[in-house]
């Protein structure tokens, strides 16, 4: 039987929460950090920064299933910076930021810049509240310039003793613009989430330099000791540039390709059935409707919106 703990008895004892969460989930977010970083030990302090700022953040408060996604996504930004810092310097925080509440769609839509599309009320799952609570996460810019220096001395680090950095590219600064996103969050009558609809415009890329994108991205793929699975789901994106690399546990995630709104999409549903989520691009947006429900379930509720 799956337990779900109310939002006041996870505050009962703050202590004991993180305690439980930590005990819980620390095997998996080292597994993830350690396929990401290769090194056993930047694994082991990523994952103990992701739990740092986990004290403190409102995020603790909320059902376990939130709170793990939220520390893998941590985890992973983490674990891109610690990788990109080894070969040049990482301008802003890669963690990631809280969502800021806001009243109405309207205002969402205001933030984001474009209207906020809203499930239709009849596709919601039964016993919700079909009023949902809005948060939107500010749109930000990150930003890394490569270091030849730093490069030398990670080639050398990994056998490639007098390697060179190709003319170029010391001093590129590869700008990333992550854009703001609204996140509609439907609950139960108990306060438990049920189900979350989220939407953004698409990340974009650039390069500031004399090299170009695909220049600079064909480099950094060739470095060594780069986990072979995740260089080859970057070779495999196709418009890379405006395409967001999901990190999904294969270990506890099934995934298959479907069709929303007549464009292509990606359906994902936990192994253990308890949860499932769908994810797709549309006009230069990315939408994603995830939950406590069967595939069939996100499914219409992606259909529905509008």
């Amino acid at each position: 039987m799956v337990r779900v703990d109310t939002r006041a008895q996870r505050r009962a004892d703050p202590t004991r929460r993180f305690d439980e969460l930590f005990r819980r989930l620390y095997p998996r977010l080292y597994d993830l950090s350690h396929r990401l970083l290769v090194d056993r030990w930047e694994a082991e302090d990523v994952v103990q920064e992701a739990f740092l700022r986990l004290v403190g953040a409102a995020v603790i408060d909320r059902p376990d299933q939130e709170v793990e996604a939220w520390l893998r996504r941590v985890c992973v930004n983490l674990g891109y910076a610690a990788t990109l810092r080894q070969l040049g310097v990482v301008h802003g925080d890669l963690g990631g930021v809280e969502p800021a509440p806001v009243a109405t769609p309207a205002a969402a839509s205001r933030l984001v810049g474009f209207p906020v599309a809203l499930p239709a009320a009849a596709a919601l799952p039964s016993g919700v509240d079909p009023r949902p609570r809005i948060v939107v996460s500010p749109a930000r810019q990150l930003r890394f310039t490569l270091d030849a220096a730093k490069v030398g001395r990670y080639l050398e680090g990994h056998g490639r003793s007098g390697a060179s950095v190709p003319a170029g590219l010391d001093g590129a600064t590869l700008v990333a613009n992550v854009p703001a996103a609204a996140l509609l969050e439907y609950v139960a009558a108990d306060g438990s989430p049920r189900l979350v609809v989220g939407q953004s415009r698409e990340l974009t890329a650039s390069v500031q330099g004399t090299v170009t994108l695909e220049a600079l991205r064909e480099f950094l793929l060739d470095l060594p000791g780069l986990p072979p699975q995740t260089v080859r789901q970057l070779r495999a994106i196709g418009d890379w540039r405006d395409t967001l690399p999901l990190p999904v546990p294969a270990d506890r995630i099934d995934w298959r390709s479907t069709t929303i709104h007549g464009v292509q999409g990606l359906l994902l549903g936990e192994r253990n059935g308890l949860g499932s989520a769908v994810i797709w691009q549309r006009d230069g947006r990315i939408y994603g409707v995830a939950g406590l429900l069967r595939q069939a379930s996100v499914r219409r509720v992606a259909e529905s919106l509008d």
